[in-house]
């Protein structure tokens, strides 16, 4: 039925580490951030500038910080990444 076509879909933006051919990669490459309809938000950004993309937030009934695209803000920002994006 209708009502299960997007069960369990999450829409979001994403943010991964890719390698020089663009491929999903788990320990080296550069930062790319898509959004939820798959548009590239960001590409190649060199890990040890990761600040430049990637800002933070604190609430005031949580210790964590949450971590949100700089360019988008902490609103529309924010992101999945590892396995979790992939499912």
């Amino acid at each position: 039925p209708e009502l299960y076509d997007q069960f369990g879909s999450f829409r979001s933006n994403m943010l991964s580490i890719v390698g020089a051919s663009g491929v999903l990669d788990f320990y080296d490459g550069r930062l790319r951030a898509r959004d939820a309809d798959g548009r590239m938000l960001a590409d190649g950004v060199d890990v040890r500038n990761y600040a430049e993309l990637i800002s933070e937030e604190v609430k005031p009934w949580s210790y964590m910080k949450f971590p949100f695209l700089a360019a988008i803000g902490p609103q529309a920002g924010w992101y999945k990444v590892g396995p979790l994006a992939r499912v």
